[in-house]
């Protein structure tokens, strides 16, 4: 096993380009969970899709996400951060030409499914890289520039797709996929992979299938249960596959020697805290924001302003999470203890910038 390699300062070209490489990466995984929103009216138009489709391709891609995310990270564990983040960058992209391609409502939701593949690789490997490649004095700085500018681009994005919805065509906004994975792939290229002692991949399986399927189940639920009625047997059979697999998760993870899971995780205050918070802080953004696409694209005469203040708010919110996330970071980085009691988990909370660099900041000096 050779040596680990140095990490970088943000100040060198190294410490630039992982930062530029990452910040590229989520923006893309960010617009290709929100960008869609846009191009609602256009696609249930042109591919004559009901309110089910609709409600597919808009969350096909959190689906394969959320079910996909513990083994990702276990993936990026053993394999590498920058090279499984560089694979799922690649997915995405072919995704999305299959996404711009789809000549149906059913090609269209497989295309989204499979971003998610690739998104769930993206999104532990993005800001793994970081905390693990900066220098810890600059750790909590670089995930703040990260947050807010990722945030700034998964805000501008939709204007972007708009703007390419209304001139062009709805599928082009697929294609804006191509310049940005292309550009993270040129900025990572100049970012080595850490050397550290890679993680044995855990031969978890039980413990895998249960974590997807049952994460796969809660969502498929919630998705169709608005559409196909909670009481309808597809939606009563997946809460109660999602319940089983949930339940058994517990006393499996318990007997393994590496679970996919730590629950020893659940013991620490901060994590739950943290996992409270997000979960509180995405439910009030999915409420915020799932009503705006239907309202933006309604050319009523009530729609057109009120679609033009969530637009001017939302222009608001990002500008306000850059300057935050920066400005916060700084302090946190310079009033943390040098020796935290707890290992910590840091949050993806894009848009609300604070809660993010702090835990960053905290884990700075334990070993990512």
């Amino acid at each position: 096993m050779t040596a680990p390699q140095s990490v970088f300062p943000l100040r060198s070209s190294t410490g630039v380009a992982l930062v530029a490489g990452t910040v590229l990466a989520s923006t893309v995984g960010f617009l290709n969970a929100y960008m869609i929103n846009v191009a609602v009216p256009a696609i249930g138009r042109d591919l004559d899709a009901d309110v089910s489709a609709i409600q597919w391709v808009l969350t096909g891609y959190l689906v394969t996400v959320a079910a996909l995310l513990l083994v990702a990270g276990a993936l990026a564990d053993h394999f590498g951060r920058r090279r499984i983040l560089i694979v799922g960058l690649f997915i995405m992209l072919v995704a999305a030409l299959g996404c711009a391609a789809a000549p149906n409502a059913p090609i269209l939701i497989v295309a989204r499914l499979v971003q998610g593949v690739g998104g769930a690789l993206v999104v532990p490997s993005s800001l793994a890289m970081l905390n693990g490649a900066l220098i810890p004095v600059d750790r909590a700085r670089g995930i703040g520039i990260w947050a807010g500018l990722s945030t700034l681009g998964a805000t501008v994005g939709p204007y972007a797709g708009g703007w390419l919805v209304d001139n062009a065509s709805w599928r082009y906004i697929f294609l804006l996929n191509l310049p940005l994975v292309l550009a993270a792939y040129w900025a990572l290229r100049s970012v080595p992979e850490v050397d550290r002692s890679r993680r044995p991949l855990s031969l978890d399986v039980p413990g895998a299938l249960l974590a997807v399927v049952g994460l796969g189940a809660v969502i498929y639920a919630m998705t169709a249960g608005p559409a196909s009625g909670w009481g309808s047997v597809p939606v009563v059979a997946s809460i109660v596959v999602a319940v089983v697999c949930l339940v058994a998760l517990v006393p499996i993870e318990r007997r393994q020697r590496r679970p996919i899971i730590a629950l020893t995780l659940i013991r620490i205050r901060q994590f739950t805290a943290i996992n409270a918070a997000t979960i509180l802080f995405y439910g009030a953004l999915a409420a915020a924001l799932v009503p705006a696409p239907l309202g933006a694209g309604d050319a009523t005469s009530l729609a057109v302003p009120l679609a033009a203040r969530y637009q001017a708010a939302m222009l608001v919110m990002a500008a306000l999470s850059v300057a935050a996330a920066v400005i916060t970071a700084a302090f946190v980085s310079r009033s943390l203890p040098a020796t935290p009691k707890h290992p910590v988990v840091t949050p993806r909370i894009h848009g609300c910038a604070v809660p993010e660099p702090v835990a960053a900041a905290s884990a700075q000096r334990t070993d990512p």
